[in-house]
């Protein structure tokens, strides 16, 4: 599963293909994790095995009509991206757990980019893991990045509003402005016992759509509630 600056970084090239000067933005602060709900666990508190968890992961027949697989996603293998988070070390320790994960990519009819990556541990790990990474947006909410062409930009971590799913909930976006395009993405983590499910909805010119990322998480975790017995 590609890293979120991976995932940043891979729009920004292609804007900053035009040249510009990037612009500064002003961090916000970052919200603590969303509570638990009350919902029933549907899933098994035990390890499954990355075949499983690959069985757990949306398809694009599950998803609503004028989807597609992201023809650029490959998860064969994914390269070490501790070095792109120098600046946050925390920030890059959490997300280097999701290295190699099982993952799905896809793109929206309004061409945004959507990621899917699913992790299986204890329940005291993943509950430490939601928390470690709520810490980790909150010590790092800039993270100056190398986007080729000469360039460079910043991108900025801010609380995002979003329901409770699942029995543990964490949100966050990242924004990123150069040559006056706008890059921003929504990053959601749900806990399930002990599996934590990571949506990411990367938006190009324009805000992330919210709605859509709710939607896709929701779906992704009824998946994973269904196959994870």
């Amino acid at each position: 599963m590609r890293g979120l600056v991976g995932m940043v970084t891979a729009a920004m090239v292609v804007v900053l293909a035009g040249c510009g000067s990037p612009d500064s933005r002003r961090a916000q602060t970052v919200d603590p994790p969303a509570r638990a709900d009350s919902g029933a666990r549907a899933v098994a508190n035990r390890i499954f095995s990355a075949k499983q968890l690959e069985d757990a992961l949306l398809s694009v027949s599950e998803l609503p009509t004028g989807w597609s697989v992201d023809p650029e996603s490959d998860n064969s293998s994914t390269k070490d991206s501790s070095g792109e988070y120098a600046e946050c070390p925390q920030l890059g320790a959490v997300i280097q757990r999701y290295r190699d994960a099982p993952a799905a990519e896809f793109k929206s009819p309004a061409a945004a980019a959507f990621s899917e990556g699913l992790l299986s541990l204890p329940p005291a790990e993943a509950k430490k893991m939601l928390t470690d990474f709520s810490a980790a947006v909150a010590a790092c909410r800039k993270l100056s990045i190398d986007g080729g062409y000469g360039r460079s930009f910043d991108m900025f971590m801010s609380g995002l509003s979003f329901p409770q799913v699942g029995d543990e909930t964490f949100a966050f976006r990242a924004t990123a402005q150069t040559v006056g395009v706008t890059v921003s993405m929504d990053q959601v983590l749900v806990r399930r016992a002990g599996v934590v499910l990571a949506i990411s909805n990367l938006t190009t010119g324009g805000t992330a759509d919210t709605t859509a990322t709710e939607d896709v998480t929701r779906r992704a975790l009824s998946k994973v509630d269904k196959v994870l017995r």
